[in-house]
């Protein structure tokens, strides 16, 4: 067995607290290649066999990397992937035929071979392809599938998981390389006046139960007999049917609604409560059900608890108007699920929406969408993440066809929540249909949702960037440490890499004529809306590093990171011991960094003086700071990892 190097960027360590992993990456079997030891002698090629020159099996045939899980990020993948196989198109790659003589470079063949001219040597030179799988989609189905907890309904190996949450899987040596951020805001329909569309003869005259917000007693209140107006955007009993959100609330002008438009969705006690999580107004409307012995506990149901206040009144406060909030629940498979879930729970030890069975607590299940709620299963509404235009269907199977009046109350009355890249991106994800016949002329049958804040943040890039916005969350590749190929190390290390520093640089993209890290950052912040990581991306703070639905969610998980031994890094001292071995990804010479905020800090321009056993020697003056909360990871931003792969059929 001879060690050969795969050269590039991947992370060591995942997340701050995480034990450090020493990747070694293993070609499949029947997948090896043999050009570093058995094959002809190429030198113009000093790296032949290494990282991104290496072949595989026998140099005549090329890989396939499966993935699956995240439906947040398949269509995005599914794009890059097809910009991975742009830069392993014949003449363009290597292409191997009969022998890798046919790889040459003009160097070695005095230019006379076309192909050598036009070889890309840097990207896709192996021309590997990548599957992005369908099955099971979700980030938490993703990494059961990679972890084997999940069967995978194809008959083929998952090589990686796509992931909008951080890893997960107990026992499982699985490590994510996070290359782009995202948020996941709330959204409800502001611009829906439901009377335009006659009336709702399957709402009106029925009552609806809420719960009294300092008693917990069930309170039954009729649907407002004359229909209702935009109930998100404030509209109250009595107001214009056609009113609109008031901006400057409370103070109205002309057409404005009298309620308070609901665009915030919080995740702390409530203010002068003196209680805890379970107060939230995200916790009463997505995990309580019922009533609660505690006051201001009960779940929140009647759309003017949220919006008919007075002056000293918050959202979740308010007296009932009869017309129920309809709950859209998300497949809890999904990542986008998981990082509401934590906003909407947290600060909540156990109980409702603490574990994925019960994500979907209060999600409707038909005509009455407060029919059937509570733990376990049995909600029927479950949309996919990111596909407003279920909330269509829904309303179509909860009511005949014939019945625009009450499907459209049903769009109107619907709280959901979804990514802001694909809400920003894809014109179609954050609108719904009203799919009945017999619309009244003129009458708009799509809606667009309304973005809503989040603890009084806007979402943004911006504030997702810098977790700002509480439910910032990073988009991740997981593969595992004891498990990857070369082919899989080899696409997610080009993930990761920019053209500066110590970085392989992208080539030329033959298609369109542009570079390739270039293309790659469109089709991730331009095409699809998220906001792209790579290994020079700066680290956030401590303080920063942790959102407001309790998960730590740092910015340089697409660079090489090393987990500390237990108890972080000692101040006065230049040496750092970590948990095991330092491993070969680790070069003298590197920058390290601290981020700002923890106890410990590094001076300007440390670097690695030199690397034996379990320590790293600075070559700078000794760590300083005092305090309790020392770091538990060293960053080495822009510099990449020198990863050993180990061929078996070498």
């Amino acid at each position: 067995m001879r060690p050969r190097k795969l050269r590039n960027r991947f992370a060591v360590a995942t997340s701050l607290g995480a034990a450090a992993m020493s990747a070694v990456l293993m070609l499949g079997v029947g997948m090896a290649g043999t050009a570093s030891a058995a094959g002809p002698s190429i030198p113009a090629f000093p790296n032949f066999g290494a990282y991104p020159n290496w072949l595989p099996a026998n140099d005549q045939i090329s890989n396939v990397d499966h993935s699956e899980g995240s439906d947040t990020t398949l269509f995005m993948m599914q794009s890059i992937s097809d910009l991975y196989a742009q830069a392993g198109l014949f003449p363009f790659s290597c292409q191997p035929t009969t022998n890798n003589q046919d790889c040459l470079t003009p160097a070695a063949n005095s230019g006379n071979n076309p192909n050598n001219t036009q070889s890309d040597v840097n990207d896709n030179f192996a021309a590997t392809e990548e599957l992005q799988g369908v099955n099971d989609v979700g980030s938490g189905n993703g990494q059961g599938e990679l972890c084997g907890t999940i069967g995978t309904p194809v008959n083929t190996t998952v090589d990686y998981s796509r992931s909008s949450k951080p890893f997960g899987v107990a026992g499982c040596a699985g490590q994510g390389l996070g290359y782009a951020k995202d948020s996941v805001p709330a959204v409800d329909f502001q611009t829906i006046d439901p009377q335009e569309y006659g009336t709702a003869s399957g709402y009106i005259g029925t009552s609806f139960p809420s719960y009294d917000y300092n008693t917990g007693a069930t309170v039954m209140t009729p649907f407002p007999s004359g229909g209702i107006g935009p109930v998100a955007a404030g509209w109250l009993p009595g107001d214009p049917f056609n009113c609109a959100a008031n901006p400057n609330y409370p103070t109205p002008t002309a057409g404005d609604c009298s309620g308070k438009p609901f665009s915030d969705v919080d995740n702390t006690p409530t203010p002068g409560s003196g209680l805890g999580g379970a107060s939230s107004l995200a916790y009463r409307l997505w995990c309580q059900h019922g009533s609660s012995a505690t006051a201001g506990e009960s779940q929140i149901t009647d759309w003017g608890q949220l919006t008919n206040l007075t002056g000293s009144e918050v959202p979740g406060q308010g007296a009932p108007i009869g017309v129920p909030i309809r709950i859209i629940g998300v497949n809890s498979g999904s990542g986008t699920a998981a990082t509401f879930n934590n906003f909407a729970k947290s600060g909540i030890g156990s109980g409702n929406c603490t574990a994925t069975s019960n994500y979907n607590e209060n999600a409707a299940s038909g005509a009455n969408p407060e029919v059937g709620q509570g733990p376990g299963p049995g909600n029927l509404e479950i949309a996919l993440e990111n596909d407003a235009n279920q909330i269509g269907d829904f309303a179509e199977a909860d009511w005949p066809s014939s019945d625009p009046a009450d499907q459209v109350v049903d769009i109107a009355t619907s709280l959901y929540f979804m990514g802001l890249g694909p809400y920003d991106t894809n014109p179609n994800a954050g609108v719904t249909n009203l799919e009945a016949t017999g619309v009244p002329a003129g009458d708009p049958t799509s809606f667009t949702e309304s973005l809503m804040f989040g603890n009084g943040v806007q979402p943004s890039i911006a504030h997702e960037r810098s977790n700002a916005f509480p439910t910032s969350r990073t988009l991740f590749n997981i593969f595992r440490t004891d498990k990857v190929r070369a082919s899989t190390g080899g696409f997610l290390n080009w993930m990761c890499d920019t053209n500066t520093g110590g970085s392989i640089p992208k080539g030329t993209d033959h298609v369109d004529g542009g570079n390739f890290d270039t293309d790659l950052t469109n089709i991730i912040n331009g095409q699809y809306g998220f906001s792209r990581n790579t290994d020079t991306t700066p680290e956030l703070s401590a303080s920063a590093q942790l959102t407001a639905n309790g998960v730590t969610n740092p910015n340089g998980t697409c660079a090489a990171t090393q987990t500390i031994a237990s108890g972080g890094i000692t101040n006065g001292t230049t040496t750092i011991t970590l948990t095991a071995a330092v491993p070969s990804t680790i070069q003298v010479g590197w920058t390290v960094t601290i981020p700002a905020g923890f106890s410990s800090a590094l001076p300007a321009s440390t670097t690695v003086a030199s690397v034996s056993g379990s320590t790293i020697t600075l070559n700078n003056a000794p760590v300083a700071g005092t305090g309790s909360n020392p770091p538990s990871t060293l960053y080495f931003p822009g510099h990449p990892p020198v990863l050993t792969v180990t061929d078996p059929n070498s």
